[in-house]
Protein backbone atom coordinates (compact mmCIF):
# COMPACT_ATOMS: atom_id res chain seq x y z
CA UNK A 1 0.00 0.00 0.00
CA UNK A 2 0.99 3.34 -1.05
CA UNK A 3 1.88 5.80 1.85
CA UNK A 4 -0.24 8.92 2.21
CA UNK A 5 0.86 12.38 2.09
CA UNK A 6 0.58 14.75 5.38
CA UNK A 7 -0.95 18.12 3.82
CA UNK A 8 2.15 21.06 2.91
CA UNK A 9 4.14 22.56 5.55
CA UNK A 10 2.94 19.54 8.20
CA UNK A 11 7.07 18.38 7.79
CA UNK A 12 8.44 14.79 6.88
CA UNK A 13 8.82 12.19 9.46
CA UNK A 14 11.48 9.07 8.47
CA UNK A 15 13.27 6.66 9.82
CA UNK A 16 17.34 6.45 9.76
CA UNK A 17 19.46 3.12 9.11
CA UNK A 18 19.72 3.20 12.62
CA UNK A 19 16.59 2.73 13.44
CA UNK A 20 15.92 6.20 15.10
CA UNK A 21 13.47 8.73 13.67
CA UNK A 22 13.59 11.87 12.51
CA UNK A 23 11.55 14.74 11.24
CA UNK A 24 11.89 18.38 9.63
CA UNK A 25 9.76 21.18 9.60
CA UNK A 26 10.08 24.19 6.89
CA UNK A 27 10.13 27.42 8.19
CA UNK A 28 10.23 29.49 5.58
CA UNK A 29 13.25 30.94 3.53
CA UNK A 30 16.32 33.07 4.70
CA UNK A 31 15.26 36.58 3.58
CA UNK A 32 18.95 37.34 2.48
CA UNK A 33 19.83 34.17 0.95
CA UNK A 34 16.15 32.51 -0.11
CA UNK A 35 17.06 29.45 0.55
CA UNK A 36 14.86 27.01 2.87
CA UNK A 37 15.27 27.25 6.32
CA UNK A 38 14.57 24.00 8.05
CA UNK A 39 14.32 22.69 11.90
CA UNK A 40 15.34 19.19 12.68
CA UNK A 41 14.32 16.66 15.39
CA UNK A 42 15.26 13.28 16.75
CA UNK A 43 13.13 10.96 18.49
CA UNK A 44 12.79 7.13 19.45
CA UNK A 45 9.53 6.57 17.68
CA UNK A 46 7.36 8.39 15.05
CA UNK A 47 4.54 9.45 17.32
CA UNK A 48 7.68 11.67 19.41
CA UNK A 49 8.86 12.86 16.39
CA UNK A 50 5.51 13.84 15.50
CA UNK A 51 4.71 15.54 18.37
CA UNK A 52 8.05 17.24 18.65
CA UNK A 53 7.14 18.65 14.96
CA UNK A 54 3.78 19.64 16.22
CA UNK A 55 5.47 21.44 18.73
CA UNK A 56 7.71 23.58 16.10
CA UNK A 57 5.08 24.39 13.78
CA UNK A 58 3.13 25.33 16.86
CA UNK A 59 5.70 27.94 17.82
CA UNK A 60 6.75 29.24 14.67
CA UNK A 61 2.94 29.86 13.99
CA UNK A 62 2.83 31.59 17.14
CA UNK A 63 5.56 34.03 16.03
CA UNK A 64 7.95 32.45 18.78
CA UNK A 65 10.15 30.80 16.51
CA UNK A 66 11.28 33.58 13.86
CA UNK A 67 12.79 32.71 10.62
CA UNK A 68 16.48 34.14 10.97
CA UNK A 69 18.86 34.99 8.36
CA UNK A 70 22.59 33.60 8.78
CA UNK A 71 23.99 36.60 9.42
CA UNK A 72 23.20 37.73 12.66
CA UNK A 73 20.31 40.22 13.46
CA UNK A 74 20.40 43.56 14.74
CA UNK A 75 18.67 44.78 17.31
CA UNK A 76 16.20 46.64 15.41
CA UNK A 77 15.99 43.69 13.04
CA UNK A 78 14.63 41.71 15.88
CA UNK A 79 12.55 44.33 17.67
CA UNK A 80 11.18 44.48 14.53
CA UNK A 81 10.17 40.90 14.50
CA UNK A 82 9.22 40.92 18.24
CA UNK A 83 6.36 43.68 17.46
CA UNK A 84 4.96 42.46 14.64
CA UNK A 85 4.85 38.64 15.71
CA UNK A 86 5.06 38.13 19.95
CA UNK A 87 3.87 41.46 20.90
CA UNK A 88 0.58 41.38 18.88
CA UNK A 89 -0.54 38.38 20.21
CA UNK A 90 0.35 39.41 23.59
CA UNK A 91 -0.09 43.22 24.44
CA UNK A 92 -3.25 44.43 23.88
CA UNK A 93 -3.48 48.22 21.25
CA UNK A 94 -2.36 50.84 23.68
CA UNK A 95 1.08 48.77 25.09
CA UNK A 96 1.75 47.84 21.38
CA UNK A 97 1.53 51.66 20.68
CA UNK A 98 3.86 52.69 23.34
CA UNK A 99 6.47 50.04 22.94
CA UNK A 100 6.94 50.67 19.43
CA UNK A 101 7.14 53.94 20.32
CA UNK A 102 10.40 53.14 22.75
CA UNK A 103 11.64 51.10 20.47
CA UNK A 104 11.27 53.98 17.57
CA UNK A 105 12.60 56.68 19.84
CA UNK A 106 15.01 55.31 22.17
CA UNK A 107 16.52 51.87 21.30
CA UNK A 108 16.81 51.97 17.83
CA UNK A 109 18.77 55.19 17.62
CA UNK A 110 20.71 53.95 20.17
CA UNK A 111 21.42 50.14 19.64
CA UNK A 112 19.25 49.59 16.69
CA UNK A 113 22.55 48.82 14.38
CA UNK A 114 23.99 45.60 16.99
CA UNK A 115 24.23 43.05 16.18
CA UNK A 116 22.18 40.49 18.69
CA UNK A 117 24.99 38.13 19.50
CA UNK A 118 27.21 41.33 20.07
CA UNK A 119 25.16 42.80 23.04
CA UNK A 120 26.89 43.69 25.96
CA UNK A 121 25.99 44.82 29.43
CA UNK A 122 27.98 48.21 28.42
CA UNK A 123 25.35 47.90 25.86
CA UNK A 124 22.46 47.49 28.11
CA UNK A 125 23.92 50.22 30.43
CA UNK A 126 23.43 52.78 27.05
CA UNK A 127 19.83 52.17 27.10
CA UNK A 128 19.53 52.70 30.44
CA UNK A 129 21.14 55.80 30.39
CA UNK A 130 19.24 56.54 27.48
CA UNK A 131 16.19 56.83 29.32
CA UNK A 132 14.58 53.53 27.88
CA UNK A 133 12.30 52.32 30.68
CA UNK A 134 13.58 49.31 33.04
CA UNK A 135 10.56 47.09 31.83
CA UNK A 136 11.90 47.79 28.36
CA UNK A 137 15.26 47.46 28.94
CA UNK A 138 14.56 43.69 31.04
CA UNK A 139 12.44 42.94 27.36
CA UNK A 140 15.47 43.15 25.11
CA UNK A 141 17.69 41.43 27.66
CA UNK A 142 14.59 38.57 27.84
CA UNK A 143 14.09 38.98 31.04
CA UNK A 144 10.69 38.87 33.26
CA UNK A 145 12.10 40.70 36.05
CA UNK A 146 13.21 44.10 35.44
CA UNK A 147 14.65 44.82 39.03
CA UNK A 148 16.85 41.92 37.99
CA UNK A 149 18.13 43.16 34.45
CA UNK A 150 18.38 46.55 36.47
CA UNK A 151 20.84 44.60 39.27
CA UNK A 152 23.19 42.91 36.63
CA UNK A 153 22.93 44.96 33.67
CA UNK A 154 23.82 48.65 34.28
CA UNK A 155 26.76 49.92 35.48
CA UNK A 156 27.67 53.34 36.58
CA UNK A 157 28.99 55.61 34.25
CA UNK A 158 32.06 57.32 35.05
CA UNK A 159 30.39 60.56 34.88
CA UNK A 160 28.05 59.48 38.18
CA UNK A 161 30.67 57.92 39.54
CA UNK A 162 32.93 61.06 39.80
CA UNK A 163 30.01 63.13 40.66
CA UNK A 164 29.21 60.74 43.83
CA UNK A 165 32.92 60.95 44.45
CA UNK A 166 32.93 64.43 44.74
CA UNK A 167 29.80 64.68 46.81
CA UNK A 168 31.35 61.81 49.40
CA UNK A 169 34.33 63.90 49.74
CA UNK A 170 32.42 67.54 50.24
CA UNK A 171 30.74 65.47 52.96
CA UNK A 172 33.36 63.95 54.92
CA UNK A 173 35.84 67.47 54.26
CA UNK A 174 33.37 69.20 56.41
Amino acid sequence: MAATRGRYGDGAVYQTEDGAWRGTVDLGRDPTTGRRIRKYVRGKSKGEVNRKIAALRDKHRAGEITVQSRRSLTLAEWLDQWLAGPAKLRLGEDMQKRYAQICRDHIKPTLGAWPLDRLTPEAITLLAQAGVPRDIVALVVGHDDAAFTERVYTHIDTETARRASSALQEVFVR
